[in-house]
């Protein structure tokens, strides 16, 4: 399993290698890690639920490979990621280079921080589908064999259906 330690060891690590090489690099989850690969990888080599990112010079996402639906997707620029970077030029130029260091810092960190909440709502995907899963699978008990057992405490049927629901449109309100 893949932890949140892992997953800021490996965005140090594109992070290194983009500003080491200058060029795009992909962090790809394995099962139990992430690694980073120049090659993209296909949807069938990643674990289920899961999507590889191409980062670029930037730290921005460029591309995203999703392993459930199989498609390769291309988000949108940040447009305050783009504005912070090209007022950073623009100081730059007008020979401001501690302003213009500063607002790079600033648009890195924004990048970073938008990197970090794409993959949690990765997770929380992933989470609902688990969650949806195990739904199916109590809703296929027989009545007969569900009468038998104890009811959940804690636990309602309509609740857990709302808050599928909410989840699953946060999650779409962030896509």
């Amino acid at each position: 399993m893949r932890t949140q330690k892992q997953w800021e060891h490996i965005y140090q690590s594109m992070k290194s290698f983009v500003r080491m090489h200058n060029k795009c690099v992909w962090i790809v989850p394995t099962e139990n890690e992430y690694r980073l690969s120049v090659i993209a990888p296909t949807p069938d080599e990643l674990p289920i639920g899961t999507r590889s990112c191409l980062y670029d010079q930037n730290h921005d996402v460029v591309q995203v490979v999703d392993s459930v639906k199989g498609l390769i997707v291309m988000p949108a620029a940040n447009p305050l990621i783009v504005k912070a970077r090209t007022q950073a030029k623009g100081l730059r130029s007008q020979g401001n280079t501690a302003a213009a260091e500063t607002m790079q810092e600033l648009a890195s960190a924004l990048a970073e921080a938008t990197a970090k909440q794409n993959a949690l709502l990765a997770q929380m995907s992933e989470l609902l589908e688990v969650t949806k899963g195990y739904r199916g699978w109590v809703m296929a008990v027989p009545d007969d064999v569900a009468n038998a057992l104890p009811t959940m405490p804690g636990i309602d049927g309509d609740w857990a259906e709302e808050v599928m629901d909410e989840a699953m449109r946060a999650i779409k309100a962030q896509a």
